[in-house]
């Protein structure tokens, strides 16, 4: 911690106006992002001093944040604190090697869990929609952590961040855990749910992935969103809202990601209080159809991914939290939702052709020995009536080549059909096709083409030994021959 002096040294860069007759220490005020807190009482009134974590947010993401909350407050919106200047102009403060900041204690207690009744709930939807309605035309000139600077449409940031995180989990960070699992643990207790995290990551992951694939390619619109938006940080006054706290997270998005954090912490599974939430959010701000998408697909994920989050920060990182209490009621409320949620199997193939067709089978059957037992106590009829099972799995789960691909040669429609078995092929330049079960966007594309992000990752869809005819619609037969990369071997 810094000195115990530091916090006196930041107030006095203040006016006078608001030079403190008594301070409380707060700690972490019951939060996890390393932040601390003073309420801080003058003749002005009380504030609230802070001291961001060291490493984030940095200067230019401070100044984006108190940016959008002094346009909110312009357009009205007054349910959020305003940092206040300091004596050099700046709106916040720099010593010992952290970031501090003083604004307006406010008035409230979060304690919806206390009383979850549906006008409370939809007047914490409100409040967001209103909220979002203010800084919705924000733009911002300077640099920032956020995917955009001016209103605008495009993909959502938070979707495309999600479906890296979960391919990262798939591929390397649950064996990282599952080994880590087999060593004793310090926390045994965190460990025990990190466990049963896993467990149920075969299972959920599938679906996951498929219902992110399917609206990562909406345009929607974008502009800046609180980011972490939940329970602990909407604060009543009886059924009103008396205001909303903490904006560290705060990001360029849809507010989409906003709304579904919102319904998850308060509503959890009653889908009633989430359609009284949902309805309550449109008579401020309407919601497209993409977007109500894009909430499902936000709060499934988050589900998955939160709890994945809890397992890797106390198991992997070794994080230790003040609450630690706290912190398994978190986990446990993240597992509860996840329990009641019907996994189905993926049907659009995205999961298959990220996972299978890139030899990446293991997370399909992998868990199957899940128990982390040795080989030695388990009989042998089960460990072969297992190996079966995963090799059925992942038999079924291959999809077959079919008789011909459509996609697009230059400005042309072109079809692509098999001929020529055990000729290696390639597509030559200006030839492009996406196989139907491929995630929306990917395409068979040459680098002379100018090839996308997702060219490699669809060069393994094809059989690397089939012969290609590329015949344009409704022009004449067009032959393209050259040659596709092999598959490269799964680094273990």
């Amino acid at each position: 911690m810094a000195g115990g002096s530091d916090h006196l040294a930041v107030l006095a860069t203040y006016s006078a106006a608001v030079r403190p007759t008594s301070i409380l220490a707060l700690g972490g005020a019951g939060g996890f992002s390393g932040a601390r807190f003073w309420r801080v009482e003058t003749e002005a009134g009380p504030f609230c001093l802070r001291r961001w974590p060291a490493d984030y947010p940095g200067r230019a993401e401070l100044r984006f944040i108190h940016a959008v909350l002094r346009r909110a407050r312009e357009q009205g919106f007054c349910l959020a604190p305003v940092p206040l200047k300091a004596s050099e102009g700046q709106t916040y403060v720099s010593l010992g090697g952290h970031l501090w900041e003083l604004s307006a204690w406010m008035p409230g207690k979060a304690d919806f869990a206390a009383s979850p009744t549906e006008p409370r709930l939809m007047a914490a939807a409100a409040c967001l929609a209103e909220f979002h309605r203010a800084v919705e035309d924000f733009s911002w000139p300077g640099p920032s952590a956020s995917a955009g600077t001016t209103p605008g449409e495009g993909p959502s940031p938070g979707i495309a961040h999600r479906l890296v995180i979960l391919r990262e989990w798939l591929s390397v960070r649950a064996r990282h855990l599952d080994e880590a699992l087999a060593r004793p643990a310090a926390w045994p207790q965190m460990a025990r749910r990190a466990e049963r995290v896993l467990r149920l990551l075969p299972r959920a992951a599938p679906a996951v992935y498929d219902q992110l694939a399917s609206v990562q390619r909406h345009r929607v619109p974008l502009q800046p969103c609180v980011g972490d938006v939940w329970h602990d940080h909407v604060l009543y006054k009886g059924d009103r809202v008396s205001g909303l706290v903490d904006f560290g997270s705060m990001r360029w998005d849809n507010v989409s990601c906003d709304l579904a954090r919102l319904l998850g912490s308060l509503a959890g599974s009653n889908r009633s209080l989430w359609e009284a939430g949902m309805s309550a959010y449109e008579t401020v701000r309407p919601v497209s159809e993409a977007e109500r998408a894009l909430v499902n697909a936000f709060d499934m994920s988050g589900l998955l991914l939160g709890a994945l989050n809890w397992a890797s920060w106390t198991i992997l990182d070794g994080c230790v939290f003040e609450e630690p209490g706290v912190v398994l009621q978190r986990m446990d409320g993240l597992m509860a939702r996840s329990r009641r949620l019907q996994f189905k199997s993926p049907t659009g193939g995205a999961w298959f052709c990220n996972c299978v067709c890139s030899w990446r089978i293991e997370p399909l059957g992998a868990r199957l020995f899940q128990e982390r037992k040795s080989m030695s106590n388990l009989n042998p009829s089960k460990i072969l009536t297992r190996l079966f099972v995963a090799a059925l799995v992942a038999l079924w789960s291959v999809p077959r080549l079919p008789s011909s691909i459509w996609g697009r040669r230059g400005s042309e429609t072109v079809r692509c059909r098999p001929s020529s078995p055990g000729r290696k092929t390639a597509i030559k330049p200006g030839c492009s096709s996406r196989p139907p079960w491929s995630p929306a966007g990917t395409s068979i594309r040459s680098p002379e083409a100018g090839a996308d992000s997702n060219a490699n990752q669809a060069r393994q869809v094809l059989a690397p030994s089939r012969s290609w005819t590329v015949q344009a619609h409704p022009s004449p037969q067009v032959k393209v021959e050259a040659v596709l990369r092999q598959h490269q071997r799964r680094v273990a």
